[in-house]
């Protein structure tokens, strides 16, 4: 979490995925980018990625 906060470099390649994939959904407003096929290439699946959709959609409101 420190890492995130500080805006450092992640370690593990599989949580900097995660990371930048869902600060790019929030800064790009949930519009596809290039992190998608990251975040899909560090084995996460399309049900993590409705998770995320989905937490960041009850966090806004």
């Amino acid at each position: 979490m420190g890492a995130i906060r500080n805006d450092d470099n992640i370690p593990n390649p599989k949580l900097a995925a995660l990371s930048n994939f869902t600060q790019s959904i929030v800064v790009n407003r949930g519009r596809e980018s290039e992190k998608l096929e990251n975040f899909l290439d560090a084995r996460y699946e399309e049900e993590h990625l409705l998770g995320i959709i989905i937490q960041l959609e009850l966090t806004n409101h």
